[in-house]
């Protein structure tokens, strides 16, 4: 792995040629989904894990650059830049998100969990322990991605934090149990473990996120000017959010049992404890890699809602201001 320093100089991302760099678009087109699937492989690039202040500050410097007219940087560098910044920051805020809560550390965290998982021997505390630490990671990951107009005190994060990881290692164990009173065979015993991780997935995101469904998350007009608090928008932005945790283990635990059956009928999985293991971790590995940036496109970042699905109040309030537009716009989160 390259260090911090090396990793600001290289780019993060390449393409043959990059378009004239804006500020106005993405470097993909985000209204298709194609274009968002690209777009969050660059945010989920595990390298972007250890960058850490100096190479935010090195790539605000270069945009700032742009804005002032001056031809120090190419459009590759540029876009490099931008790249850089949007991937550390929280898009609300503007401050830089912590490298554990960050899209590109999904993947390298979960590598150690899915390590323990398959190593620790399957009794009831190892399932809770690591069931808790798997959790505790999405906790984190939930809570760093939020939509942050909805404030929240420390009494308010540890409420939400113990609901949702107690509720979903419950979820968890009450699938694991499952799986192991049918033998876990056959395409039913596959999908149980599926069934059990989206639950606890969806479960853990509504409790992290429940204030923003109960105070409500701020709207704005399309150019992002704040126009109003919609309990409506915090709840659709919730439940696309979940949505997209009931996707995203969907080619992680689906597809590696059968992909490593297939592996077993042509001889290339090595023989052994440890063989088998590693197959496992490898198989696992790379279809949360794809499975990332697939989920997490499957909804815009910015989300239109209708202005007549609005609270009365908030409706009123805009048609006394002379709003226009039939839609408000609002950001999910992660």
């Amino acid at each position: 792995m390259v260090t911090g320093v090396q990793t600001c100089a290289l780019p993060i991302y390449q393409m043959k040629e990059y378009p004239a760099f804006t500020l106005d678009k993405g470097l993909y087109d985000e209204t298709t989904y194609w274009g968002r699937v690209k777009y969050n492989m660059i945010r989920c690039d595990f390298r972007k894990v250890i960058l850490g202040q100096k190479a935010h500050d090195e790539a605000v410097a270069k945009i700032e650059s742009w804005k002032r007219g001056e031809n120090k940087y190419t459009d590759a560098e540029l876009w490099n830049a931008r790249n850089i910044i949007e991937s550390m920051e929280h898009p609300q805020t503007k401050q830089i998100i912590n490298p554990i809560g960050r899209m590109s550390c999904f993947v390298p965290a979960n590598i150690p969990i899915q390590i323990g998982m398959l190593l620790a021997p399957p009794t009831t505390f190892n399932v809770i322990l690591w069931q808790w630490i798997n959790q505790s990671y999405n906790a984190i990951f939930n809570y760093s991605n939020r939509n942050t107009s909805t404030e929240s005190n420390n009494m308010d994060i540890l409420k939400a934090y113990c609901s949702a990881t107690v509720v979903s290692v419950a979820v968890a164990l009450a699938g694991n149990k499952l799986v192991a009173k049918m033998g876990g065979g056959g395409l039913l015993g596959k999908c149980i473990p599926w069934f059990a991780v989206a639950c606890a997935g969806a479960a853990n995101v509504y409790l992290m996120r429940f204030k923003e469904t109960r105070t409500g998350i701020t709207v704005t007009d399309k150019d992002g000017n704040a126009l109003g608090v919609s309990k409506k928008a915090g709840t659709k932005a919730v439940n696309l959010t979940a949505l997209t945790r009931v996707i995203l283990p969907t080619p992680v635990l689906l597809l590696p049992p059968f992909i490593i059956d297939g592996l077993k009928k042509i001889h290339c999985v090595p023989s052994g404890k440890w063989g088998n293991i590693i197959t496992q971790l490898v198989v696992c590995t790379a279809c949360l890699w794809g499975a990332m940036p697939l989920a997490i496109a499957a909804f815009t970042a910015i989300q239109p809602l209708a202005v007549s699905k609005l609270e009365p109040d908030l409706r009123a309030q805009l048609e006394k201001s002379g709003y226009n537009d039939a839609n408000v716009y609002f950001d999910r989160g992660v």
